[in-house]
């Protein structure tokens, strides 16, 4: 109902097919201080972006800044309870449960439009929150998300001294009791700072403590289930778990002594890659499909289970025939959403068939039908949106062809020939747009055909970039209103102003990313945001105090050991001399190396590298002509040589303090001034 009244509809589905990578920017998270901080610390132990990599029927290699991609993960989490005389055994034949009860659940099989796992939440989840780094060292570290090392043998406290020994703490959190003062008056503590850390470790079967009605217990939480694809199917993926705990004990007993671990582990892996079509080892080292092991053994084990604890047999035989029924047929969520898109391939474009199946989804889920009986998606159902609400991203394609500059202009002419294309983008060795090549341009400069030609044409010769038009503006990934003046199109060196009205705060880092009518991005980091200078008296009196204290104190510290130079020997003036030319020389290769990166940075047309070689060859003309002016003028002794010299270095100096005022102007202008506050 809340959602009906804002317009939504809430979907319950692992991944949501329609997905984009612009809505897990930083600007959608929950905002609780939590969350935030987890992002940060997470962040700061990865070391920099997050790195995905996952391949299934397609493939799929991604880079994101926070750790929001875990937010596309959507589960259905259930909790058993169990005594701690009998949590290793339990705990143990949940572990070996869950790859047939993922097998039978999968409801995740797209991400991005990527058809990757059947259950894509499991990669995803874990990768997502893995702090490892890369080594050359084959050191064995474990991820914070995973399935396990080895079966419990004794009880809970060997998760929870894992948890302690191998991962670090992520979250701090206040202490309101001495734990063991409130056990020594007889109370139960509530292990706030443990509980705090041990939710960071993310097992898929986790061991939670908690207290409830003044009675302290222990739980396994599944975490394993997606949701959806309607709540029956949930209810009844959460009987079969129950059902194959319950009446799995007596039939197994204790599995860590009939299965290997790393058996327990494959069967889950492929059951997140494969869900029904996966092939397990079970108990005693026999192998089985994953739908004949469920209905042959595990179905009759849960309706057991179920059974003994009290449950109606109608409901048991409800929920558990849903689990039947979807076995036998073969589809599953994941099943069911693969089906309907390869049914409607080649009826519409991707983003239009990943809507259908959100929105088939949404409809059959109000139907209430287990999604085993739900007909295949039809691309009319998700035609029901505003074609003037869409953005650029919903029907942009992403599968560029692309030449490098350096290539003939004969591979551009037969590209555009093949794949019946008019323009093709020209990208650098960083893989950013150089240029753009219409097939008009390329019939221009290449007519007659290239085959003619002396030499090969390169590409470099013909691109020009047209101009550009700007669609759309990002902001931490996600879309913002926006106004350009004086227009959205811009030729060569044009400049135009954007205003985004963004609720940016002060000393985040944030991103900008624009994009044209083609599909061309552009993207620009603000390291630290402030708000831009205004000219008032404290702004000059600001840029007052910086130029005292670079040009002014320099000078005077300097000045301050005139007296004390004078009183030196001839060597060790010479000394010093020697000295101050080391260090210039320093500076000066130093102000080179800086000058080149950031002329190397400014776009080709303003040909950064050039500029920095004609100021550099003017300002030493220039001083080189003040000095013969002076010593000519002077009559040329040697007093006048001196102070003629003297002089010369002195306007050095102060040319020197004018570049790096500006540079100082320049940076606090634009905010990255603000950098020296760390």
């Amino acid at each position: 109902a809340v959602a009906h009244e804002r317009d939504s509809e809430v979907v319950l589905v692992g991944i949501l097919p329609t997905l984009r990578k612009s809505d897990l920017a930083m600007a959608h998270m929950t905002p609780k201080p939590r969350y935030r901080a987890l992002n940060a610390v997470l962040t700061q132990l990865r070391g920099g972006d997050y790195e995905f990599r996952l391949k299934g029927a397609d493939e799929l290699s991604i880079r994101h800044d926070s750790v929001m991609l875990e937010s596309g993960c959507t589960s259905f989490q259930v909790h058993y309870q169990v005594e701690p005389a009998e949590f290793a055994q339990c705990y143990n034949l949940a572990q070996a449960v869950t790859a047939p009860l993922l097998a039978a659940a999968a409801n995740s099989p797209l991400l991005f439009g990527r058809r990757l796992w059947r259950e894509t939440r499991i990669p995803l989840f874990q990768q997502s929150i893995d702090t490892r780094r890369a080594g050359h060292h084959m050191r064995e570290r474990a991820a914070r998300v995973s399935f396990g090392q080895r079966w419990v043998q004794h009880s809970i406290l060997e998760l929870i001294q894992e948890d302690l020994v191998r991962f670090r703490v992520l979250l701090g959190t206040s202490l309101e009791e001495d734990s063991l003062e409130v056990l020594a008056r007889g109370g139960l503590p509530v292990l706030q700072a443990l509980r705090t850390h041990t939710g960071t470790v993310y097992r898929w079967n986790r061991a939670c403590f908690g207290i409830g009605e003044g009675k302290a217990h222990i739980r396994i939480e599944n975490r394993v289930l997606p949701a959806g694809p309607t709540v029956l199917d949930e209810v009844a993926n959460a009987a079969f778990f129950l059902g194959m705990l319950r009446g799995g004990q007596e039939a197994y007993g204790d599995v860590g002594k009939t299965m290997p671990f790393h058996d327990a582990e494959a069967n889950f892996l492929a059951a997140a890659q494969r869900g029904l079509d996966a092939q397990f080892t079970w108990v005693d080292g026999k192998t089985a499909p994953a739908g004949d092991l469920i209905r042959r053994e595990l179905l009759p084990l849960a309706w057991q289970g179920l059974r003994a604890a009290g449950l109606d047999s109608a409901d048991v035989d409800r929920y558990l025939g849903v689990i039947e029924q979807r076995v036998a047929s073969g589809r599953n969520g994941a099943s069911w959403l693969l089906s309907s898109l390869a049914d409607m391939q080649g009826t519409d474009t991707q983003d239009a068939l990943l809507s259908a199946l959100t929105a088939a989804t949404v409809n059959r889920q109000w139907e209430g039908t287990p999604v085993h009986e739900w007909p295949l998606a039809k691309v009319e159902e998700g035609r029901g949106g505003k074609p003037q609400a869409l953005r650029i991203e919903e029907f942009m394609t992403t599968d560029l062809f692309t030449v490098h500059p350096d290539e003939p202009m004969e591979l551009v002419i037969k590209l555009m020939d093949w794949k019946r294309i008019r323009h093709v983008p020209v990208e650098d060795e960083e893989g950013k747009v150089a240029g753009l090549i219409s097939c008009f341009e390329a019939l221009r400069q290449c007519a007659p055909a290239p085959e003619a030609a002396a030499e090969p044409v390169p590409v470099s010769a013909v691109m020009r970039p047209d101009p550009v038009t700007i669609a759309q503006v990002l902001v931490d990934e996600a879309y913002w209103m926006h106004s350009i003046e004086p227009s959205r199109t811009l030729n060569r060196l044009d400049q135009a102003k954007i205003v985004v009205p963004y609720p940016w705060v002060e000393g985040e880092a944030h991103e900008l990313i624009l994009i044209t009518a083609t599909g061309v991005t552009f993207n620009h980091a603000i390291d630290v945001a402030v708000e831009t200078p205004r000219p008032d008296i404290e702004f000059f009196g600001i840029f007052a105090l910086i130029g005292i204290y670079v040009g002014v104190l320099p000078v005077a510290i300097g000045m301050l050991w005139t007296p004390f130079l004078r009183r030196l020997g001839r060597k060790w003036t010479q000394s010093f001399l020697a000295l101050t030319i080391g260090l210039l020389l320093f500076l000066g290769v130093d102000t080179v190396e800086e000058s080149l990166n950031v002329a190397g940075r400014v776009p080709e047309a303003i040909q950064g590298i050039a500029i920095v070689a004609i100021g550099a060859v003017l300002s030493f003309l220039a001083l080189e002509g003040v000095t013969r002016w002076l010593t000519l003028r002077t009559g040329g002794n040697d007093a006048t040589v001196r102070l003629a010299v003297a002089f010369s270095i002195a306007i050095g100096i102060g040319i020197h303090n004018l570049g790096e005022g500006l540079a100082i102007g320049a940076a606090y202008a634009v905010g990255e001034i603000a950098l020296s506050t760390f």
